[in-house]
């Protein structure tokens, strides 16, 4: 009986053991190289509801340690504010979003990546987000481009009433 309570005590050690080791690393991840995070502050209005890009940043992988995002191209990261001045409720969705470049190709944005934690602690996330009348959003924009992308436009929609506006990035 004690060796079987000591048994189960020893691996049940070594199985804490194994377990703490695997959730600590001594090897350090590395961090991920940004650019330049510009200013930008253009914007764009249509039917009283006005979008503005804040600011404009590229980078190679998104994130924090532990849930880091590589970009297959390269990620262009907007900070974007909607303003809803109209007299009734908006939907902001990243599917209203666009980006497109000189040669007319359209990207969508990045739904996984834009719920990443280092863009999402202080900002809202634009998936069918009611803004109410009087009421404005800033939230992160993430498209995964061509590094080729030039030209770029941010393309405004809105579902329900067609209503477009297009915002220079570049």
């Amino acid at each position: 009986m004690k060796n079987k309570r000591n048994l189960v005590l020893g691996v049940s050690a070594i199985f804490m053991i194994f377990a703490l080791s695997s959730c600590t690393s001594t090897k350090e991840i590395e961090k991920p190289k940004t650019t330049k995070v510009e200013s930008l502050k253009k914007k764009g209005e249509y039917s009283n509801v006005k979008v503005e890009v804040l600011s404009s940043e590229t980078r190679k992988q998104i994130g924090d340690d532990f849930l880091a995002e590589n970009s297959i191209g390269i990620f262009k990261i907007l900070r974007v504010r909607v303003s809803n001045n109209r007299n009734d409720e908006i939907i902001a969705d990243t599917s209203n979003f666009k980006l497109i470049d000189n040669k007319n190709r359209v990207f969508s944005c990045s739904n996984m990546m834009a719920t990443s934690s280092k863009y999402t602690k202080s900002e809202e996330i634009l998936f069918l987000k009611p803004i109410n009348p009087g009421l404005t959003v800033s939230s992160y924009l993430i498209f995964d481009i061509p590094e080729d992308a030039k030209g770029l436009y941010l393309k405004v929609t809105h579902d329900l009433f067609g209503d477009i506006m297009n915002i220079s990035i570049n």
